[in-house]
């Protein structure tokens, strides 16, 4: 029922089935994903790479556990870091948010999502355009990092001067465009510029009223402010670096020879397959990337040997999500805030 006690329309009922039914599939193709990696990771012809696991010094692991945490670190730094311009938070709450948010990422419906919204509106009152501001300007300084490095790996296929060399500067310039881009439309003068170049746009008007809209303009504020958006790239560059590590790591200590740029591309699309997953990413980051590995033939190595060095990272991943997103939820106690709501909005009833 709608607000005024009407049947919502069929189509948008249809339109959420529909929603419901792709993120049930995506869970769903997941887990088979998960089986299939499995399966290839124990044929008997890895038996002496599962063997070199078992018999790994305890530094290595250590290594790629730190490297896993460090990440899932620098990941919420970024989320703090572009929030900073709009909303102070203290580092540990969003470090904390971001913890529990990534690890319900695991989940369909896109829980840690959810979570990340509701855990800054209720705990932190933070105005929920405000949100929708950051987690733009976030994709936004994705972008900014993976499409240069996409494109430069495409043309080179290899790290070399040349590979250094377009890919920082192609963030360099992707940054500075979003920044110059953001001050030029931010704001009411900003917007009625963009109302101006989309009035002959046909539903210009519609799309201009919608609350994505609001929160897509919204979040040019954060970059406009420059010094935080350049952070957060810089920070999103630094997790990538830890991506490539942990997979340059798990290759060596199960005995897989890859190069340098192949642990870039597997690290990238790894984490990017879990960005994209409308399912949740539990198995489709190690299968995708396993099935990449195989099909591109990285370095030469089968998708049965890859599915070893996938595992690896991906359980190492589940190992330090797990214990971080308990820590988070410990530390923001959502007992506390989200009971007080509760209770007041009883006393106002």
């Amino acid at each position: 029922m709608t607000a005024d006690g009407s049947k919502p329309p069929a189509r948008s009922r249809a339109a959420r089935v529909a929603a419901i039914a792709l993120q049930l599939i995506g869970f769903a193709v997941g887990v088979a994903l998960l089986a299939w990696c499995a399966s290839l990771a124990l044929r008997p012809e890895n038996r002496a790479q599962l063997e070199r696991l078992g018999e790994a010094p305890g530094w290595v692991i250590a290594s790629i556990l730190g490297l896993t945490l460090l990440g899932l670190a620098l990941d919420g730094l970024v989320f703090h870091a572009l929030l900073g311009p709009v909303r102070r938070l203290k580092p540990l709450g969003v470090l904390a948010t971001n913890a529990v948010a990534v690890f319900l990422n695991y989940l369909p419906f896109k829980v840690g999502l959810i979570a990340r919204v509701v855990v800054h509106t209720r705990r932190d009152g933070v105005a929920l355009l405000t949100v929708g501001a950051m987690l733009a300007a976030a994709l936004a300084a994705l972008a900014c990092v993976a499409i240069p490095l996409g494109l430069a790996s495409a043309w080179r296929g290899r790290i070399d001067a040349a590979w250094l060399a377009t890919s920082g500067a192609g963030m360099a310039v992707l940054t500075v465009a979003c920044i110059a881009g953001a001050r030029l439309f931010a704001g009411d003068a900003g917007l009625a510029r963009l109302h101006r170049l989309g009035s002959r746009v046909p539903g210009w008007r519609r799309l201009a009223g919608t609350r994505a809209f609001a929160g897509l303009h919204a979040g040019l504020a954060i970059a406009a402010g420059g010094r935080a958006f350049a952070v957060g790239v810089v920070l999103r560059l630094l997790f990538f670096a830890t991506m490539w590590a942990r997979f340059a790591l798990a290759a060596r200590v199960v005995g897989v020879e890859i190069a340098p740029e192949s642990a870039i591309i597997a690290g990238s699309v790894f984490f990017l397959i879990g960005v994209a997953s409308p399912g949740g990413m539990l198995g489709v980051r190690e299968g995708g990337t396993t099935w990449l590995a195989g099909s591109l033939a990285l370095s030469g190595v089968s998708a049965e040997s890859f599915a070893v060095v996938a595992l690896v990272v991906g359980a190492a991943e589940s190992v330090v999500n797990v214990f971080a997103g308990g820590v988070g939820v410990v530390w923001l106690r959502p007992d506390r805030w989200l009971l007080r709501r509760r209770r007041g909005s009883g006393r106002g009833a």
